[in-house]
């Protein structure tokens, strides 16, 4: 069918039809993202360099998955490695801890709550929502004890919690792992992983980041 438009009338027609989404809170998100008039000029002037968000956070260590195909053998290379994992082993054995079928490199990212925009801290679920938005996923439950095993030069004093779906308890509480070295000792942790857990500014999170 023969378009009954002029050349400019359906110039004017694909601008709108291409910007149809850009609605006015959508174009204020961008204003304020770009640090208002100001921010605007210098965009505008090529002065500002646009990074992706997922570069927020690039990867930060590598584990192996799928080395172990049981609870007992991996609580065994746990402890022949020198790490406590006594407060974690209620989440090995739990039913819904999974092995990886086939042995997988991962990368991992580690995000500080305050570095995904919490200055004053947020919730467990409001901050893996927020680390979404930059590339990054929850891990595997596998991911906490893969991880004690292989961060052996984890500093003192340190404590990451490992993001990821939390395992529930038979009193219905939820928990996370989280690894850490305290008094010199490596640690397997069970941390409170249920979605209201309200974590400060400088709490550390493991998130997924990828496969090698």
């Amino acid at each position: 069918m023969v378009s009954s438009l002029t050349p400019l009338e359906e110039e004017r027609m694909s601008s709108i039809s291409k910007y149809a989404a850009m609605t006015l809170p959508r174009m204020q998100q961008v204003w304020d993202k770009l640090g208002g008039d100001e921010g605007v000029k210098k965009f505008l002037a090529g002065e500002t360099n646009v990074v992706s968000m997922e570069d927020h956070f690039p990867p930060w260590n590598v584990v192996m998955l799928g080395t172990h195909k049981s609870a007992s053998e991996l609580k065994l290379a746990l402890l022949e490695s020198g790490c406590d994992a006594s407060d974690a082993e209620a989440l090995l054995d739990h039913p819904d801890f999974v092995f990886s079928a086939a042995p997988a490199r991962m990368y991992l990212a580690r995000a500080s709550v305050g570095s995904l925009g919490f200055r004053d801290g947020a919730t467990y679920k409001e901050i893996c929502d927020r680390a979404s938005l930059f590339g990054l996923r929850l891990c595997p439950a596998e991911v906490g004890p893969a991880l004690r095993l292989h961060y052996v030069e984890q500093p003192e004093g340190e404590w990451l919690d490992i993001a990821m779906e939390p395992l529930k308890d038979k009193e219905g509480f939820f928990h996370v792992f989280a690894v850490m070295k305290h008094s010199g000792m490596m640690r397997l942790q069970a941390h409170n992983g249920a979605p209201d857990h309200r974590c400060g500014p400088t709490m550390c999170f493991v998130f997924y980041k990828g496969m090698v």
